[in-house]
């Protein structure tokens, strides 16, 4: 038998943070792509039939080594870089400009560079395809352009390569909705899209301005096209643009370097090739949201020292029962807060799938009465979270509960409940991470602020309980977790069931209330039947904890002053913190971000 994500996780073996699949990753997310209809014409060239251009011919290697390569300076450059460095391209095609990139960085980098590729593709070749373009390939570069096939086979969202010191990233759809979801800043553009006149949406302005948004400042682009409009476009989108010698019968091509542009609002771009290697990480927090970052953090060869005077999972993370469920809204409406909640779900759901201490019960968002119920069924058909939930009517739903659900619910098979406190215990014991209750003597290379609050931050506490009830023996208890105005998981395998929970903002109490008790029953008042089980079945635990959230209910993520910040979660901490610790993984090692420049900048902690 295969082992399990969760198996693997606990093993300690390095992994992808952010789950892949063969039909590509877009913000965690898979889109149907358009398929391979490419060919060998008659001259031994690959052409597309879609666009009746070709991907390279015979001079393909020389003329990638001359316009790409050193149209950006980059046998030079990465000799001189120090940390990461990053190129981006559009057009990935058969790989070509890669492997030569991959190539020249082996050969003239440092011993601590690192190279990321950032790509797009809306139409990505086949396995079959791959292979007959490849074997056109010079000698040198077959056994990396085999370990490329075998890479894009598996569908991963981060590739590495020349032992993990290169990574690639493919961002498979139309390229201009794929930078606009993504935050990074290259150094360098490759901008090979077949040629302005049979594709012309690879050269217009709006895809032109988003790769000067994901310039670094003095960073170049090249590109074969001489195009007037193309020429035109760059310069008004922010590059200083040059003629440059050609290749071949080309006679010129271009090349240019990006303008310097005003810092404020390029703020939360990530340094590129100035940006150290992350060595030691100080975390402050022993909760979920430091574990996960020390977490992933250790996985990557980091020493991480996580700070917190309490010990581990001391405050709101150590509930046992923490409910995973996605956000649900209205069909036709943009919810950028709802929309990035909906993605760490989808991330996280999957991050945990498998994991021993994580539930996979599925959850039932039970429509309080028939107005309730039209207003949820609409929301489940919203395409932008027809993924996660589907809408039941009440028989449906109630032979999947496992209780009555009068009304009908929304099913969310991938929501379930997780013990907070053991994955967090889980997550940081890693032979790279130390947890202790006093800042050590060494320095950090990076600060993680994972307190719930931190000064200048713009947070609020707010109370919550949640009480532990004996299911009876001789009776049938829920099969998923039933969401109402509260929620409530199926029993245990020693018959506990969680009921949860209050939500008083600006209380700061922490000792267990019996009042609150009648107040979480209280949720349940809709479900008739299951009201009445719960009626006589008095509380033999209680948990009650502080967490503290923002105005807005998104969690704080990124950059605070000098340190680096996953702040204020919430009641949604379960969901969003180990998101978070991607979002800031990735930031620290200077890979492409999934989230737009206007998402990234809501997360801030300095909105």
């Amino acid at each position: 038998m295969a082992e399990s994500r969760g198996q693997r996780k606990a093993a300690g073996e390095e992994e992808n943070f952010s789950p892949g699949t063969v039909q590509g990753v877009f913000g965690y997310r898979t889109w149907p792509l358009m398929g391979d209809d490419a060919e060998i014409d008659g001259d031994g060239r690959l052409r597309s039939g879609r666009y009746g251009d070709v991907y390279f011919s015979g001079d393909g290697v020389p003329e990638t080594e001359h316009v790409f390569l050193r149209g950006n300076g980059l046998a030079e450059r990465f000799a001189e870089a120090r940390g990461v460095f990053v190129v981006g391209e559009t057009g990935f095609g058969t790989g070509l400009n890669f492997l030569m990139a991959v190539a020249c960085f082996a050969e003239h980098a440092q011993p601590g560079a690192r190279l990321v590729f950032v790509s797009t593709e809306l139409h990505p070749l086949a396995q079959e395809t791959l292979g007959k373009a490849h074997a056109q390939l010079p000698e040198k570069l077959q056994a990396l352009a085999l370990e490329l096939r075998e890479a894009l086979g598996r569908g991963d969202d981060a590739m590495t390569f020349v032992d993990g010191r290169v990574t690639l990233h493919v961002l498979r759809g139309d390229a201009t909705e794929s930078l606009r979801s993504h935050t990074f800043a290259a150094d360098a553009w490759f901008l090979d899209g077949f040629s302005p006149s049979k594709n012309p949406a690879m050269w217009s302005f709006e895809l032109l301005r988003e790769v000067a948004n994901h310039t670094a400042v003095d960073g170049t682009f090249a590109t074969y096209t001489v195009a007037g409009h193309v020429r035109r476009s760059l310069q008004d989108a922010g590059f200083v643009v040059e003629r440059a010698a050609g290749h071949g019968k080309k006679r010129e091509m271009l090349r240019g370097t990006r303008k310097a542009f005003a810092k404020a609002s390029n703020t939360a771009r990530l340094a590129t090739c100035e940006q150290p290697v992350v060595q030691r990480v100080h975390v402050l927090g022993a909760g979920i949201a430091g574990a996960t970052i020390a977490n992933a953090l250790a996985r990557r060869g980091v020493a991480v020292s996580v700070i917190d005077p309490n010990g581990i999972a001391a405050g709101a993370s150590g509930i046992a029962a923490a409910i995973m469920r996605p956000r649900l809204w209205k069909a036709g409406t943009r919810t950028p807060d709802a929309e990035m909640l909906a993605q760490a779900f989808r991330f996280t759901s999957q991050w945990l799938a498998g994991n021993e201490h994580f539930r996979q019960c599925g959850a039932m968002i039970c429509a309080a009465d028939e107005a309730d119920a039209q207003r949820l069924q609409q929301r489940t058909e919203n395409p932008a979270t027809a993924d996660l939930a589907t809408w039941c009517a009440a028989a449906e739903a109630t032979a999947i509960a496992g209780s009555e659900v009068p009304h009908g619910g929304a099913w969310v098979e991938t929501a379930g409940t997780c013990d907070l406190r053991q994955l967090s215990e889980q997550l940081l014991r890693h032979e790279r991470i130390e947890v202790r209750p006093d800042l050590p003597s060494d320095a950090a290379t990076v600060t993680v602020l994972a307190t719930g609050t931190a000064p200048d931050c713009a947070t609020q506490p707010v109370r919550g309980q949640a009480i532990a009830v004996a299911w009876p023996d001789q009776v049938a208890g829920p099969k998923t977790v039933l969401c109402t105005a509260g929620y409530l998981s199926p029993p245990t395998a020693d018959g506990t069931t969680w009921l949860g929970s209050t939500f008083d903002r600006d209380d700061e109490g922490t000792e267990e209330r019996d009042s609150d008790d009648a107040r979480i029953r209280g949720h349940f008042a809709g479900l008739a039947q299951l009201s009445v089980q719960l009626h006589d079945l008095p509380a033999k635990l209680r948990f009650a904890a502080v967490r503290n959230t923002t105005s807005n209910r998104l969690p704080l993520i990124g950059c605070a002053g000098d340190n680096i910040a996953s702040l204020a979660h919430g009641s949604r901490g379960a969901v969003t913190a180990p998101w978070a610790a991607d979002l800031l993984v990735r930031h620290a090692f200077g890979k492409p971000l999934p989230l737009s420049m206007g998402y990234w900048q809501r997360l801030s902690p300095t909105r």
